[in-house]
Formats: structure tokens, sequence, C-alpha cells
């Protein structure tokens, strides 16, 4: 798309609502052009999408201008019918012949710009739908576009080169910064707030175990078994809050130092987003497996499983923090489609495997208590049917993640740790 045709469709869309009419002279440029667009097929998503909205906005106007002088049109109307039909045989009287005349002729006139309106209305409707169907047309091919396949062992060293320059870069950043004065400088200016966070972030994490059982044990002096459950789990969650406040800390004490870079800087500033998944694994994974075997648990997993387990949904909370993390560090950089398609088929293909095996076990540690008394069937059922999804989810996982549709794949981690959170939300017992 030239920026000529661009200009010019700005131009002729950007008429102003303001008028009495419209200005069907433009318009018919302005329609032109885009047709023209149209029909070149060269236009991108962003400039139809834009164009639409212009377009949009003359179709409200050719909507307001067929509503134009409807009151005196329905007026000449009603005196019209008033003088009665045109006799059959015969004439009629002159003036009124001379009076029935005038009223059509100024019906017609007022009726001719409503016309003119109605027509452009309809061409505006008709591009609008060929934008729509154009834009339809370009999601699809997006949607279905092949990427690059990471079995093309081809495209591998070129993306190994580029994540690991990229890393490079982010490393090398903090060596740069501390070796220019104007840094160094600024760190000595702001060493009082830099070690009070390091100091609070030290005390948090030294600390905060011992203060939240302290709060727990308000809760655990009543007799009530409930209350007790209420206070291991509150003090688990509290822990896990004092270590992501922790990561703040330290990520804005890191960031007040100046030593970093651009690319750096963005990652610290999401850092707490990038490590959350892996800290929250390591809770669910200890309220849902605990090591303890003589400990109830929803799932019916044998005591010998448990650290299994466990180390697995740490492993996918793991994954999942490094995805992230990839997907920061490309937005702060340049990654091509194969660099892309590279990490996601290594990072799905783990997290396929890790997630087909505590499927596994799930749906067989919840087969073989079927007979269990002790476990309401319901529930049983529920967690079963969970297993099985796990494991049908892994597979889809596994398939998409091999490149053949860009982007799928790159989702596919994220749902699977998303899933077993769901999973372990739903059967996790305070």
């Amino acid at each position: 798309m030239s920026y000529a045709y661009a200009f010019g469709a700005w131009q002729g869309v950007a008429q102003s609502t303001s008028g009495t009419s419209p200005d069907y002279d433009r318009w018919a440029a302005t329609a032109s052009i885009a047709q023209n667009t149209l029909e070149s097929g060269a236009a991108n998503e962003a400039f139809l999408t834009k164009l639409r909205e212009k377009l949009a906005l003359r179709r409200a106007d050719f909507v307001a201008a067929q509503d134009a002088n409807t009151v005196r049109l329905n007026t000449l109307k009603t005196q019209l019918s008033a003088l009665g039909p045109v006799p059959e045989e015969g004439s009629e009287p002159e003036d009124i012949a001379s009076r029935r005349t005038t009223l059509k002729s100024e019906i017609e006139t007022l009726n001719a710009p409503r016309i003119r309106a109605k027509e452009a209305f309809e061409r505006a409707e008709g591009l609008i739908r060929e934008i729509d169907a154009a834009l339809s047309a370009q999601q699809a091919a997006i949607l279905m576009r092949l990427g690059p396949s990471p079995l093309d062992v081809r495209i591998w060293p070129s993306a190994m080169g580029q994540l690991t320059e990229a890393l490079q870069v982010v490393i090398g950043s903090v060596s740069a910064a501390w070796n220019t004065p104007v840094v160094r400088e600024e760190i000595r200016d702001n060493l009082p707030v830099i070690l009070s966070l390091l100091l609070a972030a030290g005390l948090l994490m030294t600390q905060g175990r011992r203060w939240m059982g302290h709060v727990s044990l308000t809760f655990n002096r009543a007799e009530s078994p409930y209350a007790n459950k209420f206070a291991s789990y509150l003090r688990s969650l509290g822990q896990l809050a004092i270590v992501i406040l922790s990561l703040h800390l330290l990520a804005r004490a890191w960031d007040i130092s100046r030593l970093h870079g651009n690319d750096l800087a963005f990652l610290l500033e999401h850092a707490v987003w990038i490590l959350a998944p892996f800290f929250g694994s390591r809770w669910m994974g200890k309220r849902l497996f605990p090591l303890d075997g003589l400990t109830q648990i929803p799932v019916p997993l044998q005591a010998g499983l448990r650290p299994q387990a466990r180390l697995i949904t740490h492993w996918l909370g793991l994954i999942v923090s490094v995805q992230v993390f990839m997907g920061y560090l490309r937005d702060a950089g340049d990654f091509n489609n194969g660099t892309i398609a590279v990490y996601s088929f290594i990072l799905v293909l783990i997290a396929s495997v890790a997630t087909f095996r505590l499927g596994m076990m799930i749906w067989k540690s919840t087969a073989g208590a079927a007979d269990d008394q002790s476990i309401a069937k319901s529930t049983n059922r529920l967690i079963t049917r969970l297993g099985q999804a796990m494991v049908a989810v892994s597979v889809i996982s596994f398939g998409t993640g091999c490149g053949w549709l860009l982007g799928c794949g790159r989702c596919a981690v994220v749902f699977q740790l998303v899933f077993c959170r769901i999973a372990g939300g739903t059967f996790c017992d305070i």
C-alpha cells in the first residue's frame, strides 16, 4: 500500500460530519480509493482496520442523511393525500391540478438527497463487508500459516546462536553499566535506599516463616479441626506471599542501582511475573503432595509416588517461568520464527512428558482407589477424569509443539500448568 493511497483515503474519509449534507464528490473519490485498495490486496491488517473505522463514520453520515427533512416530507405527503386521487374520467380543476404538480415536485426534490444517501450508504456497507472479508482472510492465513518446524535441524544452530547472543547482551549489560562512571556515582547516591531494600528482603526471607508461624498460632489455639487446617493453609500462603514480596524488593533494588541495560531493565520490571509460576508451583506441590505419608491428601496417591509428583509439579512451574522469561526476552529483542519454534518445542516437549507422567499417576491411583469407601465416588470420578484430561492435554500439546502451527505450541506450556492449577485448586483442602 503506497503512501499516496493511504493519504488519499484518510483525506477522503476525514470529511466532517457536521455539514448539512455529505460531500458526495469526495465520497466517490474515497470509495474508489478504498475499492482499488481492496482489489490490490496490498493493504495490511492495521490499514484495513483504520479504513473500516473511517468508512463506518461515513456510513453513519449517510444513515443520518436518509432521515433528513422527514417532518417536511410527511407534511407534503399528507397535503398531497388531502387533494384526493386524480379523477379517472374527466379533468380536475386547474388550481387543484397545479397544486398537485407543485406538491409532487417538492416531494421529489426532498426525496432526491435521501435516495442519494441511500445509494451511498449501500456502497459504504458493501465496502465495509469487503474489508471484513479481507480481514477475516488475513487473520485466517496468519492462524493457519505453517511456521518453521523445530524438527528441521538446520534452524537449530542459528536459533541457539540468537538465544546465546540475547542472553549475552543481558548479562553483559551489568558489567557495561558498572564500568560507566555515571552509574557508579548514581549507585553511591542511592546506596541507602538500595541497602534498605536489600535488608528488608533479607529479613523477609530469613524471618518470614517464623512470623507467619506466630500468626497461625492464633488460629491453632482453637479446638476446631477446620480452624487448624485454615491456619496451616494461611501460613503456607503467607510464606508464598513473603517470597514474592522479597523478589519484588530485590528486583526494585537492582533497578534503582542502574546496573543493567534496557533489556535487563525490562526483565527486572517483570521479574515477579517471571518467577511467580515457579514459586507458585512449589507451594501447590507442597499442598497437594506432602511427603508425610500419614497426611491425608485430596489425590489418593501412594506415599512413594508423592516425591515424584511434587517434583513434576515443580518442573512444570519452572518451565512456565522459563516460557514467560523467554517471552519477555523475545519482546525486548528480535527473535525470528525459527528461534521461537525451537525454544517452544523444547519447553513443550519437557512439559508434555511431565504432564503425561503426572496425569497417568493420578489416573492409575484413583482407578485403584475406586472401591475405597473413604473416598466419595463423585470426587473420585472427577479426579479420574482430570487425570485422563491431563494425559490428553499432554499428547495434544506435544503435537502442536512440533511447530506445525506456529503459535499453538507456545501456548501449550502455560495451558498445562494452568490446567494443573485448576485441578489442584479443585481438590486443595484447607
